[in-house]
């Protein structure tokens, strides 16, 4: 029995009046209150401007007429820390007509993302840090929305972000799917068949700063819609890492045809950039951990030490611990991230299997790719659980008499006291 439109609209369109509500409170510390500082960087690749070409070593571009008005002309390729990449990627076939463009104003957009025949679109929003609003002012993302056609559900993604001085949502809304049918237009404005997804992940990457704690736990939101009968992709990402834009650098310059490709590759790809980075947090954790439980042993030897020291091994074990659980609430949550692709891609296989060449069982690269990124997790998750048993065994060590005085070796009654030091 098929479902009613008002069915589909509610529960996969249109977000709900509590989420539209929370959005409209919250704009205000999620946009760019500065026109001066807003901006998005768009790539396009249309064949009314085909005439510019991009080059491996992000060389200089011929730009056709087309381009005249841009109003920060950039080189090809993307903005990154040389200090920390300093050689760019092997030269890769350019993809013919590919344009980035880094727009401010809101006619401009409109004007760049109207041209016709665009067989990919990708537009990046920048944020300055974790707890700052986007780079970009509300025109300027309601523009975006617009032209872009993206549904209104995806405000729930918008709503990790904005100016905040501390985290409060460390899972970021499930993974939303929607296959756009052909004869669903009024309801996706699209004539033809195809998908469109939204997603969060949380990663680890070091955060370059001078603080006891090099890690941090970041976040970007991807979007993507497909049309199979264009075979074209229109792709939002929200705050990506520096190994995500070089990742798309590479892609991007690695065919001629990008409609030749499995449009779930890239997807693939950002899994894989997101969880890179957990083996080597897991060993700096490991790493901390062992020297805080070896100072924790030299401390209890010495009967003399100072209770302070304690009391601050305790906080340290704790602050440990705190970072644990997140650490363990991202992987979940990324975990059910690959899972519910894994089912939507198995779902989209069974539907356009005729129409793309990926295959419809588990020796498909695709299928196989997520299911080791499943198998990744799983490993990351087990290691850090370890860490997490042994943190909590090195906190019940650290535990003292609330009552014990330092020096005071004359009250048996508090040293005896079950109390603990908070």
């Amino acid at each position: 029995m098929r479902t009613s439109s008002y069915f589909n609209r509610t529960l996969f369109y249109h977000a709900t009046p509590a989420i539209d509500q929370l959005f409209e409170d919250r704009a205000s510390g999620l946009f760019e209150v500065d026109n001066a500082k807003s901006s998005v960087d768009v790539h396009v690749c249309s064949h009314e401007t085909s005439e510019t070409t991009v080059t491996g070593s992000r060389g200089a571009t011929t730009e056709s007429e087309s381009d005249v008005g841009c109003e920060t002309p950039t080189e090809p390729g993307f903005s990154v820390d040389r200090t920390r990449y300093p050689h760019d990627p092997p030269g890769y076939v350019s993809l013919p007509g590919l344009h980035l463009h880094s727009v401010a104003k809101p006619d401009r957009l409109q004007e760049i993302l109207s041209l016709p025949d665009q067989p990919i679109r990708i537009c990046f929003i920048r944020q300055r840090n974790s707890y700052s609003r986007l780079q970009l002012t509300r025109e300027l993302y309601d523009t975006l929305i617009n032209q872009f056609r993206i549904y209104p559900r995806f405000v729930e993604f918008i709503l990790l972000f904005g100016a905040r001085s501390t985290e409060y949502e460390i899972r970021p809304p499930q993974l939303h799917f929607r296959q756009i049918e052909g004869d669903c237009g009024k309801l996706a404005q699209e004539t033809c068949a195809g998908f469109e997804c939204a997603y969060g992940l949380r990663y680890v990457e070091l955060n370059h700063r001078q603080t006891t704690e090099p890690w941090s736990i970041r976040q970007t939101v991807v979007y993507h819609k497909f049309i199979t009968e264009t075979q074209s992709s229109t792709w939002l990402m929200i705050a990506p890492s520096e190994s995500t834009q070089l990742q798309w650098d590479r892609y991007l310059k690695s065919f001629r045809d990008i409609s030749k490709t499995n449009p779930f590759e890239f997807h693939v790809i950002l899994l894989d950039t997101a969880l890179a980075n957990w083996r080597p947090y897991v060993i700096s954790l490991t790493q901390r951990i062992t020297r805080e439980s070896d100072r924790l042993v030299v401390a209890d030897v010495d009967a003399e030490g100072p209770l302070s020291l304690k009391i601050e091994q305790r906080q340290t074990f704790k602050d440990i611990e705190d970072y644990i659980i997140d650490a363990l609430v991202a992987l979940d949550s990324t975990s059910e991230t690959v899972h519910a692709m894994v089912q939507d891609y198995r779902q989209f296989c069974l539907s356009y299997g005729n129409t793309h060449s990926a295959n419809r069982n588990e020796s498909d690269p695709v299928s196989l790719a997520l299911l080791e990124k499943q198998r990744e997790i799983s490993s990351s998750r087990k290691k850090i659980e370890a860490l997490q048993r042994k943190v909590e065994g090195s906190i019940s060590l650290v535990k003292q008499p609330r009552n014990c005085e330092v020096g005071s070796e004359t009250n048996q009654d508090a040293s005896n006291s079950s109390c603990q030091v908070s």
